[in-house]
């Protein structure tokens, strides 16, 4: 009887390292999502920025103006 009680003790024991490795990947896949999603975010506000600053899209073509490039003063939109 002792036998079987030290066996359900020790599968307790491994079912909670499964539950923690598992939580860890969980963790760390919430992590990497936060950080591409803070990139977007930047990228958006930083070409709405220029957006506002210049009156002009950048990579869109700019028809009437003397830069036909579509880039807003020269600049490359970095998104």
């Amino acid at each position: 009887m002792g036998g079987l009680y030290r066996l359900r003790r020790d599968t307790a024991a491994a079912s909670s390292a499964e539950y923690a490795i598992l939580l860890a990947i969980v963790g760390a896949g919430i992590a990497l999502a936060a950080m591409r999603l803070g990139d977007t975010i930047s990228c958006s506000v930083d070409r709405s920025s220029t957006i506002i600053e210049t009156g002009e899209v950048p990579g869109m073509p700019n028809y009437g103006k003397s830069n036909p490039q579509g880039q807003a003063n020269g600049r490359r939109p970095r998104c």
